[in-house]
C-alpha cells in the first residue's frame, strides 16, 4: 500500500498528459484530409495548341487517362479515435468523490473541487481542498496559495478517501515521499496548466 501512491500518481500523470493532447482544446478540432483531383486530357479541350502563327504545339504532362478522382474532406475528431475518457474538474457539492470526503474528514464542501476521469472507473481521482478565500468578484480563490490539503480516492463504489498531504501528525495517511510526489503533480502539473478549469470548476 505504500507503493500505491507513486503508482496512483504515475498513471494520473499518463491519463493527464494524454488528456491534455487530447482533450484540453475545448472544441474538437477538425483535420481536413484533401485529395487532388486528376485532371486528364479529355478534360483539358482544346488546351493543348496555342493560337500562335508559328503553330508551335504546347506539350502538356501526360497522366493515365482515369476518371478523376472526388475530392474530399474528411472531418477526424479526438473522440472518434479514442475512447471518449476526459478528465474533469467539479465543485459539485453532490459529486461522488467529493462526498467521499466530506463524509470521512468532515469538510466543508464548498471549498472541494474533484478531479477524475469521466468514466469514472479509475482510481486516478484526487480532491483539492481550499481554504474559504472569496475574491472581490464574490468567487473562490482557487490557487495553489489556497490550498489547504490534497485527497485521494478510490473509484465507485468503495471511494476510499485518504489524506495526501500534510504530516502525520494532520492526519496525512502517505509516507513523505509519497507526499512530496502528490505535491509536485499538484503544483508542477495540474495548477500550471489547469490553472482555469480548476478555478472555474
Amino acid at each position: 500500500m505504500k507503493r500505491f501512491i507513486s503508482f496512483f500518481l504515475i498513471i494520473i500523470l499518463c491519463v493527464l498528459l494524454l488528456s491534455s493532447c487530447i482533450n484540453h482544446d475545448r472544441g474538437s478540432p477538425t483535420i481536413t484530409v484533401t485529395q487532388p483531383v486528376l485532371t486528364t486530357e479529355s478534360n483539358r479541350g482544346s488546351q493543348g495548341t496555342s493560337g500562335h502563327d508559328n503553330d508551335e504545339t504546347v506539350t502538356t504532362d501526360s497522366q493515365p487517362a482515369t476518371a478523376p478522382t472526388e475530392t474530399t474532406t474528411e472531418p477526424v475528431s479526438s473522440s472518434s479515435k479514442q475512447s471518449g475518457e476526459k478528465m474533469v474538474f467539479s465543485s459539485d457539492p453532490n459529486n461522488a468523490f467529493i462526498m467521499a470526503v466530506v463524509n470521512k474528514y468532515g469538510v466543508n464542501a464548498s471549498n472541494l473541487v474533484a478531479y477524475y476521469a469521466s468514466s469514472q472507473t479509475t482510481n486516478a481521482n484526487l480532491v483539492y481542498e481550499f481554504n474559504g478565500t472569496v475574491g472581490s468578484n464574490g468567487r473562490p480563490v482557487r490557487t495553489i496559495d489556497t490550498l489547504v490539503n490534497i485527497y485521494t480516492v478510490t473509484a465507485p463504489p468503495e471511494l476510499l478517501a485518504k489524506k495526501a498531504s500534510g504530516t502525520k501528525a494532520e492526519g496525512n495517511e502517505y509516507d513523505e515521499k509519497d507526499t512530496k510526489l502528490c505535491r509536485f503533480f499538484t503544483e508542477n502539473v495540474l495548477f500550471r496548466f489547469f490553472g482555469d478549469e480548476i478555478q472555474n470548476a
